[in-house]
């Protein structure tokens, strides 16, 4: 920002950091993270010390040079860039679409993904993406089927891709596997608002199969006007061997038969597991929708006191993210993760979807709810490792 204008907002500047409206950053408490945009005492202390005393612009000699932001790809320039092959156009009115593109990888071997970039084409109407891998064909196939069926048709959603939620469509069976310990799908994370690249902790990745398809199932989210958009994802492949597979762990902390009544501002939502096997943790993400008010995320080892992994106490839909420790925690077999959080399902939350407020059920659509947290680890052997609903033996 050029001092001029730093002057003209210098006391709004003061005020928003100061309250920490800015920059964004939604964590209140938690363990220390390696992408932490917040100021510290010391930043905060200067920038109101220089408003009170009538901001002075200093020798320019003296000043930092200006800070460049990349530009494109911010985890710099992909291994292979995987695009939906034309623009899918999101009609305006309607229920949320969760429309799955298929992608052909065109891999001849086996490729390990260190690290992803989602960029939505449109982001005012992508809700969030949940990225696979497909060796069986079968998302391909059904793909086709909805290409004939739309054949000739001008309906409102239309484009490349098919039309399922929840997952792809179809559920692999144990013979699809292309070969023993291939398996026949697998996730490769995802996006949401807020967030940039993901890059997984070195000598970890996940397994990307010769052949694959790529499917990627957006969620859009209408607008209330004819919406157009063309995802993209940049992949970046291991150059050296991958030793651990990466393990996304999911604490559920809602259930298809949750309800959140109307006009309830404070209704609380809870659930967790326990951790198969030994571990060490990397990041945690947590996800709700409109009507979420705050939100934490806990881990307890066995015998031990729990430790916050990440505490939102005013959780904004717009600003989700996966926070990377930045010191990595050991979790031994047996540790317990738990989601906690307060959904306001009340009139004086903005956010609202419902006016007047109206009983609200869990699901995938934006004016549903739901509650999950995403916690990152790397198992400590060669094998993954999942929640379980109860203290392994």
């Amino acid at each position: 920002m050029p001092y001029k204008q730093a002057v003209n907002w210098s006391a709004d500047i003061v005020h928003y950091t100061q309250s920490k409206e800015m920059p964004p950053w939604k964590p209140t408490g938690g363990v220390e993270f390696a992408n932490s945009r917040a100021l510290n005492i010391r930043e905060l202390d200067t920038l109101a010390a220089w408003e009170k005393a009538g901001c002075p612009e200093g020798d320019s000699k003296d000043a930092p040079p200006a800070r460049k932001f990349p530009e494109g790809w911010q985890l710099g320039e992909p291994d292979l860039v995987l695009t939906v092959p034309e623009d899918f156009h999101v009609g305006a009115a309607g229920k949320d679409l969760f429309r799955c593109f298929v992608m052909p990888t065109g891999l001849k071997e086996d490729r390990y993904v260190v690290a992803y970039e989602v960029r939505p084409g449109n982001a005012s109407v992508v809700h969030h993406t949940l990225n696979y891998f497909d060796t069986t064909g079968k998302a391909k196939k059904l793909e086709l089927a909805e290409r004939e069926r739309a054949k000739d048709k001008n309906e409102a959603d239309r484009g490349p891709g098919y039309t399922v939620a929840m997952g792809i469509g179809f559920i692999p069976l144990p013979s699809d596997a292309p070969r023993p310990g291939v398996p026949a799908v697998g996730g490769l994370g995802g996006w949401a608002p807020g967030q940039f690249g993901v890059k997984y902790p070195t000598g970890s990745g996940t397994l990307l199969p010769q052949g694959s398809d790529f499917v990627m199932q957006v969620h859009f989210h209408r607008t209330g006007k004819a919406e157009k958009d063309r995802t993209k994802i940049g992949l970046y492949f291991a150059k050296k061997p991958v030793e651990k597979p990466w393990n996304t762990l999911v604490v559920t902390g809602m259930s298809p038969l949750s309800m959140i009544p109307a006009n309830k501002a404070d209704h609380l939502q809870k659930g967790g597991g326990y951790l198969s096997g030994d571990a060490t943790v990397h990041s945690v993400l947590p996800h709700m929708h409109l009507l979420g008010k705050s939100v934490k995320i806990t881990m307890t080892p066995p015998g031990g006191d729990p430790v916050v992994l990440v505490d939102i106490k005013h959780w904004d839909y717009n600003w989700q993210e996966s926070y990377w420790l930045a010191k990595p925690i050991a979790a031994k077999a047996g540790t317990r993760f738990e989601i906690e959080a307060i959904f306001d399902n009340s009139a004086k939350n903005p956010h609202n979807p419902n006016t007047p407020p109206k009983l609200v059920t869990f699901g995938e659509q934006t004016t549903n709810e739901m509650l999950f947290g995403f916690v990152g680890v790397v198992p400590a052997g060669k094998e993954r490792v999942r929640l379980l609903p109860e203290m392994p033996k």
